[in-house]
């Protein structure tokens, strides 16, 4: 069982290593081929799919190993049984015959539920990852389906600010995306961002949007801070679309 746990933990490990792998493969296709990085997402490809076949095979050697041990077992007790049962019982042949096949039909089912332990053993770290994942989902969820009802959107008419905002996206580390950071966009205006690629200028839209929530300092509406129950009522009002510009530099 313990075997079969630490397996299944690496089953998943290299399963959540694959789909990220591939996901980031497909949506980054046009930077891949741009760059000429073929030859090395294709090496990780085939490095990952070894190591993922060796995860298999060390299961079903498991499995295969267990079901060999209790095979061997089976027939080494029936084989004690027998013995001690014509030496010290002086058991009639009838009787030992009948006790043997008893015997042999019952414990097919032990190595059954062996084997079955042994399964649920190697898919419970996935289902550990998929109830930690719904916890934690539950516990950041943002908004309940009663709180789409009636929702009118806020008139804005001085703007937006953000006032000392701070935000990380890993709030163990001290790093930080966005950094003392007080703006006012006033309403009824063109406001542009501008900033080199990395800087957060899509950090401090979605913190504007309510998609993100700061660390510290606040987002305010009008001089009302944005709460809650005001996400959908300013996502009622406001818009925004993301534009990327491509260009060639000569010299």
């Amino acid at each position: 069982m313990k075997k079969s746990q630490s397996i299944g933990k690496e089953t998943f490990q290299l399963t959540q290593t694959y789909l990220a792998g591939m996901t980031d493969h497909l949506n980054g296709m046009k930077d891949i081929k741009s760059n000429s990085l073929e030859d090395s997402h294709l090496n990780w490809f085939l490095s990952l799919s070894e190591r993922m076949e060796k995860n298999r095979i060390k299961l079903t050697t498991l499995n295969t190993t267990s079901q060999m041990i209790f095979k061997i077992v089976s027939s080494v007790l029936i084989a004690i049984f027998v013995f001690f049962s014509i030496k010290m019982f002086m058991a009639q042949p009838a009787q030992l015959m009948l006790i043997t096949v008893i015997f042999s039909r019952l414990w097919p089912r032990f190595t059954s539920i062996q084997s079955n332990l042994e399964q649920i053993g190697s898919t419970l770290p996935s289902f550990k990852a998929l109830s930690d994942l719904q916890n934690e989902c539950r516990e950041a969820r943002e908004l309940y389906e009663s709180d789409y009802k009636n929702i009118m959107p806020i008139e804005i008419k001085r703007g937006l600010d953000c006032r000392n905002v701070y935000f990380s996206y890993d709030q163990s580390e001290s790093t930080y995306a966005l950094k003392n950071i007080s703006i006012h966009i006033p309403s009824n205006r063109m406001t542009a961002i501008v900033g080199r690629s990395g800087a957060g200028k899509s950090t401090l839209i979605d913190i504007l949007m309510g998609l993100n929530h700061p660390n510290r300092g606040e987002v305010r509406i009008d001089d009302i801070p944005l709460t809650n129950d005001r996400l959908l009522s300013l996502r009622r009002s406001i818009s925004y679309i993301r534009k990327i510009h491509f260009s060639l530099m000569q010299q």
